[in-house]
């Protein structure tokens, strides 16, 4: 295959990467309230341009404990702009009756887009809550992957 070489091309903005800014962390942080809590992973970014986008990836380990129920557990998330939700999501799990012990973790992932038409400093964080079912958890426990993230970029308009 022959190499492309966009370099000459024109007529072309917009949706270019100008910023990316990352943090890996080691949580743990317990859901067991119905009210959101913050989870501690939070990062800040300052756009350069008030049409500027941000995409962000937040990335974290999440479980229940069990405790030899055979109910369900869900919990909620939710992506802050300094005070302003951008994004919510859930994530559940099926208990089978056995004690795992917060051993069934799963890595779950949100992304979000937000256009918060400012070029002041900017931050985003995690917040939790227990939506029905056992205490969960986010971050180190049995059989976990170690660390959550939380990449933000800047998206050019």
């Amino acid at each position: 295959l022959a190499a492309v070489d966009g370099s000459a091309l024109t007529g072309i903005s917009g949706g270019k990467v100008l910023q990316t800014v990352n943090n890996l962390t080691s949580i743990n942080t317990s859901m067991n309230s119905t009210s959101f809590a913050d989870t501690g992973l939070s990062r800040t970014i300052t756009c350069s341009a008030t049409s500027s986008k941000v995409f962000g990836i937040v990335s974290m380990p999440f479980g229940f404990n069990n405790n030899n129920q055979t109910q369900s557990s869900y919990g909620e998330f939710n992506i802050l702009r300094d005070s302003s939700s951008v994004q919510k999501g859930f994530c559940g799990h099926a208990n089978t009756g056995s004690n795992d012990n917060f051993a069934n973790y799963n890595l779950v992932s949100i992304a979000f887009i937000d256009a918060p038409s400012s070029t002041s400093e900017l931050t985003y964080k995690l917040q939790v809550r227990q939506q029905s079912g056992t205490d969960g958890n986010i971050g180190i426990g049995v059989g976990t992957p170690n660390g959550t993230s939380m990449v933000l970029m800047e998206i050019g308009a």
